[in-house]
């Protein structure tokens, strides 16, 4: 590291030798002695106190496994309504060790024999989910309509759950297995 000693305070050129405090030229620091680059530094330099490790328009992250194992920022808040959706319709009721009230009942409601009762614990369940986000983001966010897509394995069937929904004006479909 260069300084001039043109520029250097008065507290540190008196600890040079003679030679250097009369020559008010450019030199390089760690030929000075020790003690002197000490007493510059820790007068000169200054310690960067914050980290950052998000960009400053970061909303919320989630931890996601990519290329470097680390973390998926969302920027805007139609990502993060959109991933807040996905994580109440995947969490069932009781799964959540600090709120068991928290989270849905679809996966029991799906099976219902019945289809109009099926319908409406649905609707009620869809209307439920859909006040609770609006009520955390405060802004509208509804939930169109649930599509429920079998998909056949060798011994059992599994569904694919396609949900519609309208966040703000714009209408987002995304799905669950």
């Amino acid at each position: 590291m260069k300084i001039d000693l043109s520029l250097v305070d008065d507290t540190i050129k008196r600890q040079l030798p003679l030679s250097l405090q009369i020559n008010n030229s450019i030199i390089d620091l760690y030929d000075l002695p020790l003690s002197v680059q000490k007493l510059f530094i820790t007068n000169n330099v200054k310690p960067h106190n914050e980290v950052s490790y998000f960009p400053s328009n970061t909303i919320d992250f989630k931890f996601e496994k990519s290329n470097y194992n680390d973390v998926k920022i969302f920027t805007s808040r139609r990502e993060v309504l959109i991933e807040y959706i996905k994580n109440y319709f995947s969490t069932l009721r009781g799964n959540y060790p600090f709120d068991p009230t928290f989270g849905n009942e679809l996966k029991k409601y799906l099976h219902v024999k019945n289809s109009t009762l099926k319908q409406t614990l649905l609707d009620s369940e869809l209307n439920t989910i859909s006040e609770v986000i609006s009520d955390s983001f405060r802004e509208t966010v509804r939930i169109i309509g649930i599509t429920k897509i079998p998909i056949n394995k060798l011994d059992h069937v599994e569904y694919q759950l396609s949900i519609r929904c309208q966040v703000d004006s714009d209408e987002v479909i995304f799905n669950i297995v």
